[in-house]
């Protein structure tokens, strides 16, 4: 991480960064979205208009582990963000949000039937989002509920907290449920 922070510090004006992640260790060092959104929150903030990290393909089983990317806003000028929905789930968040509780295999378990509860917390892109976003894509991992939940708020929020949103897309496995779509199309937000 050391080696990409100091080739953005050099980068006097980022306005793009797309990246496709795979969980690897480079160095010793593990590369994860949260840290990758961490140093361009420090080198790039001012400046970053368009957001896409997501894992690759053949990497999905990584995106289990990933942790929280934490709020977007200190992107001023961000206008289009790209993410896998699994990077606003956290055990660990200071912005609004519901809980859920998931089965988890016990990794001692090796490979029985031992369950374990984990409680997930997730949250509400409204509270994330810096006012100039003008559209979101989320590749959806989890559950219609929890898609649900963090397009919670959008609508509302329309006005204040993110008056250009024009677009909220999932690409997924599923629809979105029917009185989410209803509120973002009556806000003006494309779904």
């Amino acid at each position: 991480m050391d080696a990409f922070r100091s080739l953005l510090r050099v980068i006097v004006a980022l306005e793009k960064f797309s990246y496709q992640h795979c969980g690897v260790a480079v160095g010793g060092e593990l590369y994860e979205p949260c840290h990758i959104v961490a140093a361009l929150r420090e080198n790039a903030a001012h400046s970053l208009e368009y957001l896409h990290l997501e894992a690759e393909q053949g990497c999905l089983h990584y995106i289990e582990h990933v942790q929280h990317i934490g709020s977007l806003q200190a992107f001023k000028p961000l206008k289009s963000v790209r993410l896998q929905d699994k990077v606003f789930e956290t055990l660990e968040s200071s912005v609004k949000r519901y809980s859920r509780t998931e089965p988890r295999r016990d990794s001692r378990s090796n490979g029985a039937e031992d369950v374990h509860d984990q409680r997930c917390l997730m949250a509400r892109l409204v509270d994330l989002l810096p006012a100039t976003t003008e559209s979101v894509y989320l590749i959806q991992l989890l559950r219609n509920k929890d898609i649900s939940h963090m397009l919670e708020g959008l609508a509302e929020g329309k006005k204040d907290e993110v008056p250009c949103l024009e677009r909220a897309m999932i690409e997924g496995l599923g629809a979105l449920e029917e009185d989410i779509t209803i509120s973002l199309e009556g806000a003006g937000i494309k779904t």
